[in-house]
């Protein structure tokens, strides 16, 4: 239990640090934007060069100490009783700065795992996606898992016992958003498919 308080505690810091950085980002990235500049062709080239842009400027970019916390919730998660994890999930639904940041590090994972096979990177990735548990676009963690498997398939790994196992870990209650299944269900759901 003390193990919780204490990442409960870091999560909301890393809320709060995560929350001013991307504040002063939307500023600077606002200061720097005029849609009438911008051929419509490099609509999205543009935008994402204003991003990275806005993001240097700003600099202190706090999103590796973010990947960190991410991962030490996922280990903590593995060895949670049932109580345990539900608590987890609830620390980073209630925390969205961070929650938001769930997607870009199952996309590191999966880069991760096509690069250097790494069954490791397949674990915790899924065990990010049940603590994410459907809170912020089940589309976008849809298109992380295809990615997640087309890695594991590079190396011939067999993903179907990684997503069962999470699965079982993973809330079994509906999402009110949405594919409105359960994460547990959707891991599992996601095994026939590509």
């Amino acid at each position: 239990m003390t193990d919780v308080l204490f990442l409960r505690h870091q999560i909301i810091e890393m809320n709060k640090r995560v929350s001013e950085w991307l504040d002063k980002v939307n500023r600077e990235f606002n200061h720097l934007w005029n849609i009438n500049q911008i051929e419509p062709e490099k609509f999205q080239e543009k935008l994402q060069e204003i991003a990275r842009i806005a993001e240097r400027t700003v600099g202190d970019d706090p999103r590796e100490d973010v990947f960190t916390l991410i991962e030490l919730a996922c280990w903590m998660y593995l060895q949670a009783n049932d109580h345990e994890r539900l608590e987890i999930r609830v620390m980073f639904a209630e925390n969205k700065s961070v929650l938001q940041q769930i997607h870009s590090y199952i996309g590191r994972q999966a880069s991760s795992l096509s690069a250097d096979g790494n069954e490791e990177h397949l674990l915790r990735a899924l065990l990010a996606a049940s603590i994410e548990d459907q809170q912020v676009d089940t589309r976008d963690l849809h298109l992380c898992l295809i990615d997640l498997r087309k890695a594991a398939r590079k190396h011939n790994i067999n993903a179907d016992t990684y997503f069962n196992n999470i699965a079982q870990l993973s809330s079994d209650t509906p999402s009110e958003i949405g594919y409105r299944i359960s994460t547990r269900a959707f891991l599992q759901s996601f095994l026939t498919s590509d």
